[in-house]
């Protein structure tokens, strides 16, 4: 007879026997399916029953074909199920698992249900000869081929069997292969804030239905690490060790190596911890003062992996103010931050999160910023600078709440020479200029301007300052014991650099002088040495104060003297009048002990110019 299967329409699961745990390894679920095999097709399902310990709460029973319905709890003990064979007649091995859960951890046990497939098997062979099958042991007809050579044949396929035969001639049944696998976890939902273990539970048979030995499946997750044992022929568990990270869902994949189709996807939800963190952020680096547009802050609940997390939030700003505050949703506070026209020398806002029923709370600063140059000022300019002298002058930029802006100034100068434009602080600078060689008074023009702001000065150019100056004067003088007299004096002033830096238009200058007149009870002169400092404050106008020390002589006798003064003068080409406040004392005897205020008016010639 020749002939060949044409076609085998299969689908389905079949029976199946007991697995259990190793005793040695705790009380285990004692898995029992009625009717212990199927033939998909004719037998709609099976029923199972489950032993376990006293303290398991509940059980969740999965299958790798089919589906399992209807679990109760027995009132003698246990559970009890229904398995419903899978659609089809393909034969398979239904795994049957369930996992109980206790107070000390789950436990778990499983069963094999070999479900047998049915099919008619299309032999061709000559017309009316009888063709008998041997299947799994099992012989099937004999059926006589019809007219057209074709003799059909109802076959039953345990799983495993993949040919049938006639005679001693193999006949290939085209049964596909089919999954050898069953995988669970032991839960299905863990937190993503913490390190959790769950155990990877996997089932193993060979293609008839018996455990199988030897074969340890693979382990691949998404993320973490999985340490895997053979508990027994079948049976292998995985701890698969999640470190802390991101909420969601986690994947692991189990499969055999050998078989493309022995391949289970387990599906893990980590789902958000308690609030642990709280997290501000900006949409920008820096508060503009008085800007209009404010910077966008935002505080979200993170649990300790940083997943967001539902909470109620607080904020609040220290050095700014926030407007617009709103909760998009738990656990996430936007808002509108504003700095002040003014800021009030702060430099920076503080920003406070927290979520005050977790006691947890974050802080992070803003730095404030000035606003765009509104205002450029010179400060510290003189009325009068004179020719070839260094004056160091002050410029001062801010914005319109009188914030010091920092852009650096641009400054000008129409006539003498800019030596250096240093910083002298926020928003300060320190220019220092040399007035240009002169021989008659004139202004000068410098310009400052920041961001296309601008300010100006046009300090007056006086010619070269004398070397030295002798000046006359006299006047009256008045004794605070009572009494009025007369006063005069000569006097050489003698122009020194000061060693440090000084004002512009002030001048330093050494001097001598000799005061006389009837200011006490014996009529005398005074031989004096000091300094003198003047400041010039216009084109002609300069103010001198003076000090000095010696000694008063009169009648063949002295003592020690002081003189301390103020004159103002009105200079012009080297010839300047001046009046002049004074007060001179004597001390030591009390014959010649005497304290005069002196009012006197004089003139002052410039000797030499430097």
């Amino acid at each position: 007879m020749t002939g060949a299967l044409l076609a085998v329409a299969l689908a389905g699961a079949a029976p199946a026997s007991v697995r259990a745990h190793d005793p040695a390894g705790g009380p285990p679920l004692q898995v029992i399916a009625d009717p212990a095999q199927l033939v998909l097709g004719r037998d709609a399902g099976a029923d199972l029953r489950i032993g376990a310990p006293d303290d398991v709460k509940d059980v969740s029973i999965t299958a790798s074909a089919g589906r399992v319905e209807d679990v109760r709890r027995l009132p003698s003990g246990g559970f009890s199920a229904r398995f419903v064979a899978p659609a089809g007649r393909v034969p398979q091995v239904a795994i049957v698992a369930a996992v109980g859960r206790t107070g000390r951890g789950t436990v778990d046990g499983w069963v094999a249900i070999p479900c047998s497939g049915q099919a008619d098997a299309r032999v061709r062979s000559t017309p009316g000869a009888e063709i008998t099958l041997t299947v799994g042991g099992r012989r099937f007809g004999p059926r006589a081929a019809g007219s057209d050579g074709v003799a059909i044949i109802p076959i039953v396929v345990p799983p495993g069997v993949r040919e049938a035969h006639h005679g001693f001639k193999p006949i290939d049944l085209g049964v596909p292969e089919t999954p050898l696998l069953h995988t669970v976890l032991d839960r299905a939902v863990v937190m993503a804030d913490r390190t959790e273990r769950v155990r990877v539970l996997a089932w193993v048979v060979a293609p008839h239905g018996a455990a199988r030995r030897g074969d340890t499946p693979i382990f691949e997750p998404s993320r973490g690490t999985v340490a895997v044992a053979e508990r027994q022929p079948g049976e292998v568990e995985g701890l698969w060790t999640l470190p802390p990270g991101r909420a969601g869902e986690e994947r692991i994949v189990v499969r055999l190596a050998g078989s493309s189709v022995s391949r289970g996807v387990l599906r893990l939800e980590t789902t958000v911890g308690p609030p642990a963190v709280v997290a501000v952020s900006f949409d920008r680096v820096a508060a503009v003062a008085g800007a209009a547009e404010g910077v966008a802050v935002a505080a979200r609940a993170l649990d300790a992996a940083g997943n967001p997390t539902p909470a109620s939030l607080a904020l609040e700003a220290e050095g700014a103010s926030l407007s617009d505050v709103r909760q998009p949703q738990p656990g996430v506070l936007l808002a509108q931050l504003r700095a002040p026209a003014s800021l009030r020398g702060h430099t920076q806002a503080v920003i406070r999160a927290s979520v005050a029923d977790a006691g947890v709370s974050s802080t992070r600063t803003l730095p404030l910023v000035p606003g765009a140059p509104a205002r450029v000022r010179f400060g510290g300019a003189p009325g009068a600078v004179r020719s070839g002298m260094e004056a160091v002058l002050k410029v001062e930029a801010e914005d319109a709440g009188g914030n010091r802006v920092s852009p650096a100034p641009v400054v000008t100068a129409q006539r003498g020479t800019l030596r250096s434009v240093e910083g002298a602080g926020p928003g300060a600078w320190r220019v220092r200029w040399l007035a240009p060689e002169i021989d008659a008074p004139a202004r000068g023009h410098l310009e400052a301007s920041v961001g296309g702001v601008r300010a100006a000065i046009e300090p007056v150019l006086l010619p070269p300052r004398p070397a030295a100056s002798l000046s006359a004067s006299a006047g009256a003088a008045r004794d605070l014991r009572g009494g009025w007299g007369s006063a005069g004096a000569l006097a050489g002033d003698f122009a020194v650099r000061a060693p440090w830096e000084i004002p512009a238009g002030l001048e330093l200058a050494t001097r001598l002088e000799v005061d006389g007149g009837n200011m006490g009870p014996h009529p005398g002169f005074a031989l004096l040495f000091g300094g003198s400092a003047s400041r010039v404050l216009g084109p002609s106008v300069v103010v001198r104060a003076s000090a000095s020390i010696g000694a008063w002589l009169s009648s063949g006798t002295g003592a020690p003297a002081g003189r301390l003064g103020i004159d103002m003068g009105l200079e012009r080409r080297g010839i300047a009048p001046f009046v002049e406040a004074a007060v001179l004392g004597t001390g030591g005897g009390s014959d010649v002990t005497f304290t005069a205020v002196t009012l006197s008016a004089g003139m002052r010639l410039g000797v030499e110019r430097r």
